[in-house]
């Protein structure tokens, strides 16, 4: 790792909480798996270092008790865990280069990841169990995109294609679930072009949610196209009636569990949820309820 990503990680960390990072840290790895994460990463640190992490891990423990700790900004963290990682590296008479440092500021945050794991206590210390995934939000934000793409493909189609758009105009009632479905899956292009474009979807912005990498950044299209995917395929099966509803429940149930979807695990996208203001509470039922309304009731 060189100076000018060091910083460049200190300004995606600024404005963030420390417990978010821990938290995040807790969620997309097994125990055993942030266990094999510890031990590697001191591997990697020079020989005359690694004996010092036991004292440098306990030392830094002492702070778990602070519980402004973990309200504190991450980059305000970062710079005092290198500050006093530059003076272990000096201590074991090796040059503080950035690599060790970062390994060490990993090893840190792993551990406190590693602590919170088994013990409710701590966590409900650091107000991590208090930091609950609101799925809802994110349920409504999704219902919009999809609702949004199937009528930019039912416009697209009926402007490109009108004779395909009057044979599915044609169609019976007890069929037009299954014609839903397809037009939800417009949703697996669109969604990935405004991601990779914005940053954003309509229904995301609405509802204060971003996606990130596990960096911080803003997802690429290629990442953005394979989470459409895998949310269209195992987090909705493909909207085909009740399988699509039975796969909901499911990944609401895992979200709920483990505070992270199955497949933002597998990818290590972060998925940050503001608190909605009245103002944009409101807006959002409005949309909601007109939405509904033109595409089922009208």
């Amino acid at each position: 790792m060189q100076e000018a990503e060091f910083e460049r990680l200190r300004e995606q960390f600024s404005g963030t909480r420390y417990v978010e990072l821990v938290q995040h840290h807790l969620a997309r790895q097994s125990q055993r798996d942030r266990i094999a994460g510890i031990r590697q990463t001191v591997l990697m640190l020079p020989p005359s270092l690694r004996p010092l992490t036991e004292r440098f891990i306990d030392e830094w423990n002492e702070r778990a008790y602070d519980q402004a700790f973990w309200s504190m900004d991450t980059a305000v963290i970062l710079d005092e865990i290198i500050a006093s990682a530059r003076w272990l590296c000096i201590e074991a008479g090796v040059e503080p280069d950035c690599e060790s440092l970062f390994n060490l500021f990993n090893i840190i945050t792993m551990n406190y990841a590693y602590l919170a794991y088994d013990q409710p206590w701590m966590r409900k210390f650091m107000r991590i169990d208090a930091q609950r995934v609101r799925p809802w939000p994110r349920f409504w934000a999704r219902l919009i995109d999809t609702t949004l793409a199937g009528w930019v493909l039912a416009y697209a189609l009926a402007y490109l294609a009108p004779g395909v758009a009057r044979w599915w105009a044609r169609l019976p009632e007890s069929q037009h679930s299954l014609v839903s479905a397809a037009m939800g899956s417009s949703i697996l292009l669109i969604e990935p072009m405004l991601i990779g474009a914005f940053g954003t979807t309509p229904g995301k912005w609405l509802f204060n949610i971003q996606l990130r990498d596990g960096n911080g950044h803003p997802l690429r299209f290629n990442t953005a196209l394979e989470r459409s995917f895998e949310v269209w395929w195992r987090g909705m099966a493909c909207g085909i009636p009740f399988a699509g509803f039975l796969a909901q429940v499911i990944a609401h149930d895992h979200l709920v569990r483990t505070g992270m979807t199955s497949w933002d695990r597998r990818l290590g996208i972060r998925v940050q949820q503001e608190p909605l203001t009245a103002a944009r509470f409101v807006f959002a039922a409005v949309v909601i309820v007109v939405l509904l309304y033109v595409t089922y009731w009208r």
